[in-house]
């Protein structure tokens, strides 16, 4: 931002995105056959305390997570099977 004068004011933060920092986990999940799946993945990942970001992927059979160190694979194995769908992989 700049002042009348053209003096420099600083920085419009909400130009940069920020990625969450923590634990970056892949998990394998078969049963997701629709973007509804997908959603219910999402939702299930995101309602762990600890979850900074989810993305899934129907076409990978995939969810993407970025994690706070205290969040374990079992808490979120159990989360994705509670809603329906079968994790064959977490890395």
């Amino acid at each position: 931002m700049y002042s009348t004068r053209g003096d420099f004011m600083g920085f419009i933060s909400s130009l940069f995105k920020h990625e969450p920092t923590g634990i970056k986990k892949q998990i394998s999940i078969t049963g997701m056959t629709c973007q509804h799946c997908v959603k219910h993945v999402k939702e299930a990942l995101q309602q762990i305390q600890g979850v900074k970001k989810v993305d899934v992927s129907l076409a990978a059979g995939q969810a993407s997570v970025i994690i706070a160190d205290d969040v374990t694979d079992d808490m979120m194995k159990q989360a994705v099977e509670e809603a329906g769908y079968q994790v064959t992989s977490i890395h």
